[in-house]
């Protein structure tokens, strides 16, 4: 199930029924097409592809040819390409995108891997089938996944395996405790490789709260335990050396935005957006309305999972797991939707004020949540039906305090039936869970079941919507792209629109254009002071701004302005202004 469900969701993908293929829809290259069969995106950043897809493709051609890919000469003038990052260049699963549609494959694998160590953690923890499966279905189809696609997404399957590596090595036999030096060792690297240090290190920071809970917990030898769990963390850390040592090489010369001093600059969404966490699509499609919060927001959560994540709080086993799991659920919930104050307080953690922690923490919580489902799910198959029944009285407390919470964004409600039939599902679902889980007259064990296959088919339900809202045909002109690989050579280009940003790396021609973090400062920094004043720093989009100075016609884009300035300098009669004009 675990394997086979991702692929079911995306079956229109993997079918052709809707095009997923980012050169396609990304490229600027599009003269016509239909839209997809949900209103709204298919994803909150396109990253998916400006880096994923168009850097990433470019590493594994270098990879294929017998290089390994430390530098791109075809981004600006070179920039370094491993320690870029977002291109995960050495991560092994990028490899997949030598496929057709690999970018699709390269997402379900992770979201296989994501589920099946999400299972493998439970199982170890002594939860039942049933709850761990369900548990497993719901992380597999989490709400990262769902709205965000770009390398941020890629490390998310080894939070799991890392927590699966330090329960398996407070076992007492030596099998047990070897596979899980070799989990938290290929777990710690692979989520390094993987191209989004922020995610990674908000993860490895779940994962340190986890381990102190355990050693905390521990009966026994509590040194020998630290000792088994640092040895693994420490080759972990060896095994990705080259990759940390090109990122951090890099990082003292390279423009990295608004992550080089967030202190003062602590972003976070209004709390009337928290209602979309739990119904992610009442305001409708990604999107279609307040573009602040699609901005700023990393994922949802779901109704279902809420509510049975409260029943796994109220449990009595394993205690101090789910108040660790509880607080962190909480604090990061804080954090993104304005406690101010926290952040004051915790910024001291190093590397926290540099994240963007709105955006990159909800992996974690939603794995948090997660746990604490299967926890609920497990007591409920076990008779322990009070702590459901918390909950599910809950259920009603949650959507009243929604609702209350979303009154500043009720009048912007669109009128978009879809938004509505989102929205109606997961009530109904809802109700079924109350009318089954509490007022049926059916044993624990087929509770358990029902409420978990209820919990699974709201995840899968959520997910599904912006699949379905990828495009179903796709008109591509690309014919300028052959001619600049015949006839470009050692010269570089650059575009007011095709070819979108880093796409020349994409097809082998030099492109001025940039779109990346981090980048070259000495880069930028010459970009603003010879080409475009008005650029922003990390994305070198040659798009509308303010005019750079008042004596620009204010008719004409400045980017254009600043262009035809600079090269009305040259003497050659082929770049004359009446001929760039016309």
């Amino acid at each position: 199930m675990l394997v086979l469900l991702p692929m079911l969701i995306k079956l229109p993908l993997l079918t052709g029924l809707l095009v997923v293929d980012p050169a396609k829809r990304y490229t600027g290259l599009t003269v016509a097409g239909d839209h997809g069969w949900w209103p709204g995106g298919a994803t909150i950043d396109p990253n998916i592809a400006y880096t994923s897809h168009a850097l990433g493709s470019y590493a594994v051609q270098q990879v294929l040819v017998g290089r390994l890919p430390w530098w791109n000469p075809y981004e600006g003038v070179g920039t370094p390409l491993a320690a870029e990052m977002q291109a995960a260049a050495l991560f092994p699963l990028t490899l997949l995108l030598a496929l057709p549609n690999g970018q699709l494959i390269f997402h379900l694998t992770l979201q296989i891997i994501a589920g099946l160590a999400t299972y493998g953690l439970l199982r170890e923890m002594r939860i039942g089938r049933s709850a761990a499966l369900a548990a497993a279905v719901m992380f597999e189809f989490n709400g990262v996944f769902a709205w965000l696609a770009n390398a941020v997404v890629n490390p998310i399957p080894f939070l799991p395996l890392m927590l699966w590596g330090i329960e398996r090595l407070r076992r007492s036999d030596g099998i047990g405790q070897r596979a899980g030096v070799t989990m938290i060792a290929a777990g710690l690297a692979a989520s390094l490789y993987a191209g989004f240090p922020e995610t990674a290190y908000l993860n490895a920071l779940f994962v340190l709260c986890w381990a102190l809970v355990r050693l905390y917990s521990a009966s026994g030898d509590r040194i020998g335990l630290l000792w088994r769990i640092a040895m693994p963390t420490a080759a972990g850390l060896l095994i990705a050396a080259p990759i940390l040592v090109a990122f951090l090489g890099y990082l003292p010369h390279a423009q990295v935005g608004l992550h080089d001093n967030s202190a003062g600059h602590y972003a976070h969404l209004a709390p009337s957006y928290l209602v979309m966490i739990a119904v992610p699509y009442f305001m409708g499609g990604i999107f279609v309305t307040q573009p602040d919060f699609w901005g700023s927001v990393g994922g949802y959560s779901g109704l279902l999972l809420l509510v049975l994540a409260g029943a796994g709080l109220v449990g009595r086993e394993q205690r101090a797991l789910r108040c660790m799991i509880a607080g962190w659920i909480i604090v990061a919930l804080a954090l993104t939707f304005g406690a101010a104050w926290l952040f004051a307080v915790i910024k001291i953690v190093p590397g926290f004020k540099e994240a963007a922690i709105y955006r990159y923490l909800p992996a974690s919580w939603l794995m948090g949540l997660s746990i604490l489902a299967a926890f609920g799910l497990d007591d409920l198959s076990q008779s322990r039906i009070k702590a459901l029944t918390i909950s599910t009285g809950g259920a009603v407390a949650i959507v009243v305090t929604l609702w209350v919470l979303a009154k500043p964004v009720i009048g912007h409600l669109p009128h978009d039936p879809f938004a509505w039939l989102a929205c109606f599902v997961q009530l109904s679902l809802l109700a079924a869970f109350i009318r089954f889980v509490l007022i049926a007259p059916t044993d624990h064990l087929a509770r358990a079941r029902v409420a978990a296959t209820l919990a699974a088919a709201e995840a899968m339900f959520l997910f599904l919507l912006p699949v379905l809202a990828h495009p179903r045909r796709i008109e591509v002109v690309d014919g300028g792209i052959a001619f600049m690989q015949t006839h470009l050579g050692q010269q570089r280009f650059v575009s007011f629109g095709p070819i979108a940003p880093n796409y020349g790396s994409y097809y082998g021609i030099a492109q001025v254009n940039h779109n990346d973090l981090p980048i070259p400062a000495a880069w930028t920094n010459f970009v603003q002071r010879r080409l475009d004043p008005g650029m922003d720093p990390i994305l070198f989009l040659l798009h509308p701004v303010s005019p750079p100075s008042p004596h620009i016609d204010q008719h004409i884009p400045p980017s254009a302005c600043a262009l035809l300035s600079r090269l009305s300098t040259c003497r050659s009669r082929a770049f004359e202004r009446p001929t760039l004009t016309r």
